[in-house]
């Protein structure tokens, strides 16, 4: 996003000291200093007002399959009630028209979508991520507007993968040439705001 949005003011919040050192690292070696990163959990009420959020909760079920390592549970798998917990958290300081933007496993979003109506964050917009042609969406991204009035938008999906693996040129022009997905139907995020 730094590199993307000039003059952009952000806050990041990351649970994992060792992380969030490794994300503050990255930041000075590109000399992106007007983001921040705090060391903390976003449901501790720790982000001040914003225009934008952008959030990847956990989302997978605690009823799979978990990974060994406590620190990918921690980052992966949402104990009931937690993406409802993220959104309060999230969208509370959202200015209003404000944005409010997050990842979600295809199963979550009945969830979310109450979520974001409770605190005054209707849902929007949301754009299925299909893994290959012809394949369930696994993966959705989910916008909700503070105070919004418009109505919810089901847009165009993207395709990430090509049947052999690798990424679509539809992917590729988001990852690395700054293609928008125009959640918002603006072709870019207003150059002056803050996110976190």
């Amino acid at each position: 996003m730094a590199a993307r949005v000039p003059g952009l003011r952000a806050l990041g919040v990351e649970r994992e000291p060792e992380i969030a050192e490794v994300a503050r690292h990255n930041l000075a070696a590109n000399q992106f200093a007007a983001i921040e990163i705090r060391t903390g959990d976003v449901t501790a009420g720790l982000l001040p007002p914003a225009d934008h959020v952008f959030a990847n909760p956990p989302y997978h079920s605690e009823t799979g399959t978990l990974p060994g390592d406590k620190v990918r549970v921690v980052a992966k798998h949402a104990a009931a009630g937690l993406i409802t917990s993220w959104i309060r958290a999230l969208a509370v300081p959202l200015r209003r028209r404000g944005t409010l933007t997050m990842v979600l496993a295809a199963a979550a979003l009945p969830e979310a979508i109450a979520g974001l109506q409770a605190v005054d964050c209707p849902a929007s917009a949301a754009l299925a991520l299909w893994p290959k042609p012809g394949r369930a969406a696994k993966l959705v991204l989910l916008q909700g507007v503070r105070q919004g009035k418009g109505p919810f938008r089901l847009l165009p999906g993207l395709t990430l993968h090509r049947p052999d693996g690798g990424f679509t040129e539809e992917a590729e022009a988001v990852l690395w040439y700054g293609a928008n997905l125009a959640l918002s139907g603006n072709r870019e995020l207003p150059r002056h705001r803050d996110s976190v």
